[in-house]
């Protein structure tokens, strides 16, 4: 008996007390030794943004203290834990992901942007979530959302981008276009939110659709003299032309997630639909910006006064931040004019 007590006490000793003086651990963005030793600066791009930007470009990281890290909560911890992470395994796969993180993204920033980049930027070949289950509600947004296999994902610590040779070597030019489309939306969002730049939008954008946000659909379109609804196969749609002409952008995840690409199906009456909130109203109108063809912008949008005026100054905003949208979209020229 004497000596499983003093086994117990050993115990105690050696765990109990070491427990209690343990540190609770920190994101390793902090450890700048451990990441400073991770960087690759044989190559041009990561030396010129550390240089530069105070940028860590990292291929060769470790999944858990470099992104799967500081989650508390059982429900953030199972869903990040979750996520797949395929890393680049050649000399051939890491510059050819370098090369398009270059003209896929970077190039669209100046550096009054480029100083917003992540502090920890990841590069790996696929990043794979688990089933249904997704942990950063951006990659949803866009119209050309991603699922299952992603190829930009972001959390409080560290982001990533995903760049699979062998795949995007076989894609036509409209799906690179997407895919380039759907970083942008992904790290500008990420970007403005990380760094409270929703606070810098001009009031002017948000004047003229004052009191609307968060106000029923269904309630406003029954304000109406007649009620804004198609005809035929549309008839229990709104007109998205009404819509537009509220000065609201029309995605196919905004107001309604999963709509229809086609405009005259994504609002449906009697549907439960709301005026998205502010922020959400702003990354609305840049995803018009990124994913909206010529003729439909032409069609739906142009013709729309209030849209217009608000495209405008959505579009002198990203550019005041250091967002080359021009250069991304030449056609958004049409409501600069």
């Amino acid at each position: 008996m004497r000596a499983k007590w003093i086994y117990i006490y050993l115990f105690l000793i050696l765990f109990g007390f070491n427990a209690c003086d343990e540190e609770v651990p920190s994101p390793s963005y902090v450890d700048e030794d451990r990441v400073e030793g991770l960087l690759d600066l044989s190559k041009p791009l990561v030396k010129e943004y550390k240089e530069k930007y105070g940028v860590n470009i990292l291929y060769n990281f470790d999944d858990t203290l470099d992104f799967k890290f500081g989650f508390y909560t059982l429900a953030s911890n199972q869903k990040w834990s979750a996520i797949g992470i395929r890393h680049l395994d050649s000399e051939e796969t890491v510059d050819y992901a370098f090369q398009k993180l270059d003209e896929m993204v970077f190039r669209y920033f100046n550096d009054d942007f480029k100083k917003y980049l992540p502090y920890k930027l990841l590069v790996s070949d696929m990043v794979i979530l688990a089933g249904d289950v997704i942990p950063d509600a951006l990659i949803s947004e866009p119209d050309g959302a991603e699922s299952g296999t992603v190829t930009a994902i972001g959390n409080t610590y560290s982001y990533m981008f995903a760049f699979n040779k062998e795949a995007m070597e076989s894609f036509s030019a409209s799906k690179l276009k997407n895919l380039r489309d759907v970083k942008l939306y992904h790290l500008i969002s990420y970007i403005m939110d990380k760094h409270h730049l929703y606070e810098e939008i001009p009031a002017s954008f948000y004047t003229s659709v004052a009191g609307l946000h968060g106000q029923s659909i269904d309630s406003l379109a029954k304000q109406e003299e007649v009620l804004p609804v198609g005809s035929g196969s549309s008839s229990t749609y709104y007109k998205p032309e009404w819509y537009m002409g509220l000065g609201m952008a029309l995605t196919m995840n905004s107001p309604r997630m999963g709509a229809a690409s086609n405009f005259s199906r994504r609002l449906q009456m009697n549907n439960s639909l709301y005026i998205p909130a502010k922020e959400r109203d702003f990354r609305n109108f840049l995803c018009v910006m990124l994913f909206t063809k010529k003729s439909d912008l032409e069609r739906y949008y142009l013709s729309a006064p209030l849209f217009c005026e608000r495209m405008k100054i959505a579009i002198e905003t990203l550019q005041g931040w250091g967002v080359k949208m021009l250069e991304v979209n030449p056609d958004l020229e049409m409501f600069l004019n």
